[in-house]
């Protein structure tokens, strides 16, 4: 319930049964005693994490549409002003990286700090695995070669490929074949109620991409954190 896009990944794993590592930067307030306590209810180890007593917990608003789309609003909070380069890798963090199955990023929190989790977790021979929401900025193109698996919806995919359109699978390779430039190996594109779309190291068509249906429902009531869940799921069942 409380959210942020790792927060809901983090959760997820744990709850399908990985032993799963969080490091994040909450705020020494209330807001944070209900996302620490939820999250370790779920069973997340927080001990890489840290409480910031200089500014507050992130935050994002969500605005649910009849339709059960939604929009978001983030007050970014520690999220980003809780990091410094300064001791950010610890030998604990270092550790868990080197015994992870999966890294998994998003950029709700500074560049600097993805890259260098992404650099430590591809020398350990660590799959990174990047959400790309948070910024509708294209990849640091630093960071895209470390990435192992890319995996954006269709609007987030435009965003990050230049503003190239997304509305058919042969707009989707293309777009694909941007971020490919740019280093990733693999692209996860979430479609919503189209499903998905897997392209593979290699795979430049659409036709060879592999398709996920997606469960029909009756009524949609609302998919704040669905993409959160289907990639949680994907990185312990893979």
């Amino acid at each position: 319930m409380p959210g942020g896009k790792g927060a809901n990944q983090a959760a997820a794993a744990a709850r399908f049964g990985a032993e799963t590592f969080f490091d994040g930067r909450f705020g020494d307030d209330a807001d944070a005693d209900v996302i620490t306590s939820t999250m370790e209810g779920f069973g997340v180890d927080l001990s890489l994490s840290l409480r910031d007593p200089t500014c507050p917990s992130g935050k994002a608003f969500i605005f649910l549409e009849p339709t059960g789309h939604n929009s978001i609003v983030i007050v970014q909070g520690t999220n980003i002003e809780g990091w410094t380069p300064v001791n950010l890798f610890t030998p604990q963090l270092e550790d868990s990286i080197r015994k992870a199955g999966a890294v998994l990023l998003q950029r709700e929190i500074p560049d600097f700090v993805n890259l260098a989790v992404a650099k430590f977790a591809s020398s350990a021979g660590v799959p990174v695995l990047l959400d790309v929401g948070g910024k509708d900025s294209p990849l640091d193109p630093e960071l895209a070669p470390y990435i192992t698996i890319c995996w954006p919806n269709e609007t987030e995919l435009m965003n990050i490929s230049g503003g190239l359109p997304t509305g058919t699978d042969d707009e989707i390779a293309a777009a694909v074949a941007v971020l490919r430039e740019q280093g990733v190996r693999e692209v996860l594109v979430t479609l919503g109620e189209a499903g998905s779309m897997m392209f593979e190291e290699g795979v430049t068509n659409a036709k060879d991409a592999i398709r996920g249906p997606c469960y029909k429902v009756d009524k949609v009531v609302d998919t704040t954190g669905a993409g959160d869940c289907f990639r949680a799921a994907y990185v312990v069942t893979s």
